[in-house]
């Protein structure tokens, strides 16, 4: 069992020596600075056009879900969220930093590309 879960890891593992033109080192593995092939792909303006128009729509079942006194509190919930966040943007998450806790990092010498 232990071996046949090792074997998957390892088959799922990135491999050394990538093909040429995928934006990865051959030998490393790693992508390649100043690669920009990655990423989600960009939805097409057409379909984003469609879901845009569908937004009152999608705001109305929200607001109806939210005011329904019969729907789970949860679903509710996940309502109000919806609409406050469309209305007012999402809340900035707080970020707890002590520079006193980061280490220094001294770097000698040149940078290699």
């Amino acid at each position: 069992m232990a071996k046949k879960q090792a074997e998957e890891r390892a088959s799922a593992q990135p491999s050394k020596g990538k093909k040429k033109g995928d934006g990865r080192d051959a030998t490393t593995g790693r992508f390649v600075k100043g690669y920009k092939g990655g990423g989600r792909k960009e939805l097409p303006p057409e379909i984003k056009e469609m879901c845009r128009a569908l937004t009152p729509q999608a705001i109305e079942i929200a607001k109806k879900i939210m005011l329904d006194d019969d729907a789970k509190h949860s679903d509710r919930l996940r309502a109000v969220e919806i609409i406050l966040d469309r209305g007012y943007g999402k809340p900035v998450q707080a970020v707890d930093l002590d520079a006193a806790t980061i280490p220094q990092v001294v770097i000698l010498g040149d940078v290699p590309d």
